[in-house]
């Protein structure tokens, strides 16, 4: 038993290596917060 007929198709993969890149992007950022850290200012160590 169909209640709906939609018959389209979607290409995701038509975009899969943007996707990828942008995926790489964001987990290279995370692993350089991760190791390097935030490199903070006077105004947010509590200088003078």
């Amino acid at each position: 038993m169909e209640f709906f007929k939609i018959h389209r198709d979607i290409p995701f993969m038509r975009h899969a290596l943007v996707f990828n890149l942008v995926s790489l992007a964001t987990f290279g950022g995370r692993v350089f917060l991760f190791s390097w850290g935030l490199h903070l200012s006077v105004e947010f160590t509590g200088g003078t």
